[in-house]
């Protein structure tokens, strides 16, 4: 269970991927530049990415400690969870949401956070 749980982990950062770039192409009209439409695609996403990176990742140089290290996670993944809401992927959004919890709630039970 404890090996699914931490492949829970990566699906679920690939996951918030997709959906900060999904957000990033439809945070502007869709008269909107293409460049920017398409720059705000790859932007967004590797912005977290990097965050990501530097601070959260199990073999980032400047990991933060719990319990920020669980926060952030939650702020980053909860921020992609509100951004499928306001994209009106509701339903989407509750299971990707109830994953997450339950995901963070095993984590941090088993020290894999």
């Amino acid at each position: 269970m404890k090996i699914i749980n931490l492949g829970i982990a990566f699906f679920l950062e690939l996951i918030m991927l997709v959906i900060y770039g999904y957000f990033g192409y439809r945070l502007l009209p869709g008269g909107a530049p293409w460049p920017l439409r398409y720059g705000l695609t790859i932007l967004i996403p590797a912005s977290m990415a990097i965050f990501w990176g530097f601070f959260l990742a199990p073999r980032a140089g400047h990991r933060l400690q719990m319990p920020w290290l669980l926060i952030m996670k939650l702020v980053i993944m909860g921020a992609g969870v509100g951004m499928l809401w306001q994209l009106q992927k509701t339903t989407l959004a509750v299971i990707i949401a109830i994953v997450i919890g339950v995901h963070c709630l095993l984590a941090t039970m088993w020290h894999q956070v």
